[in-house]
């Protein structure tokens, strides 16, 4: 079955938010992708992000999931938090510790981006 969100575009999406320095809220992108949001297929959104985090940690790179964001508070939803792992965070998923929380590992994203797209760059 083909995804709602192919792994490789979302990737892209998401490599040029990254170097914009931008998150990207879950209605941004499934207008991307051409379709309303609807809630039952955030599963099929996730599934795809946990594809495109999975090629960038084997590459050494930071993850692009945590881009991903609600609209109404900036932080990614349930699943994000719960893909993380035991043990990497065990706080509450909202609130001004989970956004500075979020924020650091977005900045991540930001900084590798934005150093490839200078590099990238004509002299």
């Amino acid at each position: 079955m083909m995804s709602l969100f192919p792994p490789d575009e979302l990737e892209a999406l998401l490599v040029l938010r990254a170097g914009a320095g931008e998150a990207v809220s879950y209605g941004e992108v499934f207008r991307w992708f051409g379709y309303p949001f609807q809630r039952f297929q955030v599963g099929q959104l996730c599934a795809s992000l946990t594809e495109v985090d999975s090629r960038q940690r084997a590459l050494g790179r930071p993850e692009l999931a945590s881009l991903v964001v609600r609209a109404s508070d900036g932080l990614p939803g349930q699943g994000w938090w719960l893909s993380l792992g035991e043990g990497v965070w065990k706080g509450a998923f909202t609130g001004a510790k989970a956004a500075a929380f979020v924020r650091r590992r977005q900045r991540l994203a930001f900084r590798f981006w934005a150093r490839k797209a200078q590099a990238a760059e004509p002299r």
